[in-house]
């Protein structure tokens, strides 16, 4: 494989952030940011794709894994998925918003 050698220094305090967040992963520190830096820039290259990563900060990460748990919806992840396209569902574009766009939405 080709590319680039990418070297970064963080302080000890953001090593020691890293460290937390990649043992909930299960990677090495190197492993866990080289990932995160892929996984960030995945699709950025082809306005084209239909699939972009969205990253939501919420303050309530403890109940909303609870609830994606008990109804066995698999991941937090999928969870939104299902739910904004339920929103989407019973929301749907009226004839002239979907004309501004272009395309059917729903």
């Amino acid at each position: 494989m080709g590319g680039k050698r990418i070297s970064i220094v963080v302080s000890d305090e953001q090593y020691t952030a890293l460290e937390k967040m990649s043992e909930k992963s299960g990677l090495r520190v190197s492993s866990f940011v080289k990932s995160e830096v892929v996984k960030a820039t995945q699709g950025d290259g082809n306005a084209a794709d239909d699939k972009r990563r969205i990253v939501v900060d919420v303050t309530n990460y403890r109940e909303l894994s609870d609830y994606v748990e008990q109804k066995h919806f698999g991941s937090i992840a999928s969870f939104a998925t299902f739910a904004m396209e339920s929103v989407m569902q019973r929301n749907q574009l009226t004839e002239a918003q979907k004309a501004r766009i272009g395309k059917s939405i729903g």
